[in-house]
């Protein structure tokens, strides 16, 4: 059962981060890009401080540096992928973001959490990589820039934070571990927008319901993600989350009246293969929490 939930909550959890280009979007005219990151960042903090605060919820970890760790790396993460999208494509830094990630999952799941593969997880990593490439597609060495590689870190620092996350797990409350991503976001989007003097501010009357609606969506993938991550193996909860890449290119038809080119259609497609291929796997083993901080 918990598996079961561990598995919806991330899948819900993609359909969310696909959704995020939406509200990005309907932002863009009235604030800068940095600007945008801040808001759901602050609703996040203030909203998940405030339920910690009412709950009591208690921080039960041997060692807090995990938690500034996490404060940090997740800072980075958000620097490093709003880097790539001003060097490259948004499909390019997705493509490259999960690379990273599911390179880094699956060796973090490994090393420290004895996550073991089987032919199912082959071939649902195999599958995905495919997805992957066909977003890069057509292949060009120009593609391979700067943009390019701050994705892949920008990768490889969420397969760490979710790492960090998992490790939490009974440990240290999911409105805390909320409320420090929050911390962590506003301290690198104020950081950027002083930096890339990022002053546009000119809302419109739908600007308050975007944003709110923005930060509501962002703390239901914060805590959806988190509990996740508590019943779900790290390589196979990033396949789950790379449904992002599906969702996104359903929601740009459906909602934006955008024509996705044909090979993020495909990528698309691919995705959701490589997601039921993944699951097959958990005939053969079950999800337990870790904590292993």
């Amino acid at each position: 059962m918990n598996q079961r939930n561990g598995t919806i909550a991330l899948l819900i959890s993609g359909a969310i981060f696909g959704s995020f280009g939406i509200w990005i979007r309907l932002l863009h005219p009235s604030f800068g890009p940095y600007l945008i990151a801040l808001f759901p960042n602050v609703i996040l903090m203030i909203v998940c401080g405030i339920v910690a605060f009412y709950r009591k919820e208690k921080n039960e970890l041997k060692d807090n540096r995990y938690v500034y760790l996490f404060v940090i790396l997740f800072g980075i993460e958000m620097t490093a992928f709003s880097l790539a999208v001003l060097h490259t494509t948004i499909a390019t830094a997705l493509s490259s973001f999960y690379i990273g990630a599911l390179v880094s999952s699956f060796s973090i799941g490994k090393i420290f959490f004895q996550e073991q593969m089987n032919f199912f997880k082959y071939g649902a990593l195999v599958i995905l990589f495919i997805a992957l490439l066909f977003l890069l597609f057509p292949f060009s060495i120009d593609r391979f820039n700067l943009g390019f590689m701050f994705a892949f870190l920008a990768g490889i620092l969420e397969a760490s934070t979710n790492a960090l996350r998992k490790s939490f797990s009974g440990k240290l409350g999911m409105s805390l571990v909320g409320f420090a991503m929050g911390l962590g976001g506003v301290i690198v989007s104020s950081f950027l927008i002083i930096c890339m003097r990022d002053f546009q501010f000119q809302p419109s009357i739908f600007s308050p319901f975007y944003i709110l609606a923005y930060g509501l969506s962002y703390i239901g993938v914060v805590y959806l993600v988190t509990y996740g991550f508590r019943y779900i193996d790290l390589n196979i909860g990033t396949i789950l989350l790379s449904s992002e890449l599906f969702f996104a290119v359903l929601f740009s038809f459906l909602i934006l009246h955008e024509n996705p080119p044909i090979q993020e259609w495909i990528s698309g497609f691919l995705v959701v293969i490589s997601i039921i291929f993944s699951n097959s796997s958990f005939l053969f083993s079950k999800g337990k929490p870790h904590d292993s901080l």
